[in-house]
């Protein structure tokens, strides 16, 4: 992480020795998740994609997660 970054996490402990570590929790209400949304589309706030795979490769990401060594989320996809 750029020394001037910041990193904002869902989950673990309310205060962290980083300063540039902060927690969310945000309620998943509409305006709530409208308010995230605006929040990446201004550019304030980026999430990293470590990968995309469809609903049907559910248990290879479920394995590759577990390692811990994923840097991001990984994005699941169901085609409609």
């Amino acid at each position: 992480m750029r020394d001037t970054g910041k990193v904002v996490a869902a989950e673990g402990p309310a205060t962290h020795p980083d300063s540039r570590v902060h927690r969310l929790y945000v309620d998943p209400t509409t305006a709530a998740l409208d308010e995230l949304a605006a929040a990446v589309d201004g550019g304030e706030l980026s999430v990293d994609i470590a990968q995309i795979l469809p609903i049907t490769e559910l248990a290879a990401a479920h394995r590759r997660s577990e390692f811990g060594r994923v840097r991001g989320k990984i994005v699941l996809t169901a085609d409609r």
